[in-house]
């Protein structure tokens, strides 16, 4: 399963890749969801979380040319990564506590998500 991050138009696009060739190809299943209205794909006044970088994501795997991530029938996913969201009020208004990191681990898949608080990123889950 690839899914691919369209920062562009704040969706998620989520690809079965039976055929693992990075595309989607006629008869494999294509779901995008879009983020909720004022979240945005961005890193805003925060800053970097260690090892994901500045960007809105880091991902250096595609889907159509989206960076993406890649999870294995095994759970594992093909590179450590992640993103991040915030709300395009605290974009505007430089508020750093309105930003996420999702950091995703290699060996396992497992999604772990923090927030920043009062100087620091804090693990939510």
């Amino acid at each position: 399963v690839r899914v691919g991050v369209d920062a562009a138009n704040s969706q998620l696009v989520i690809l079965e890749d039976a055929n693992d060739n990075g595309i989607a190809d006629v008869g494999e299943r294509v779901r995008r969801v879009t983020l909720e209205s004022g979240v945005t794909f961005a890193r805003g006044a925060a800053p970097a979380f260690p090892g994901l970088g500045a960007g809105p994501v880091s991902f250096t795997r595609t889907l159509n040319g989206l960076p993406a991530m890649i999870f294995h029938r095994d759970g594992s996913s093909a590179e450590y990564g992640g993103l991040y969201l915030t709300s395009t009020v605290a974009l505007g208004a430089g508020i750093a506590t309105d930003t996420r990191a999702i950091d995703v681990t290699r060996a396992t898949s497992r999604v772990t998500r923090y927030t920043y608080q009062s100087g620091a990123w804090v693990r939510e889950n």
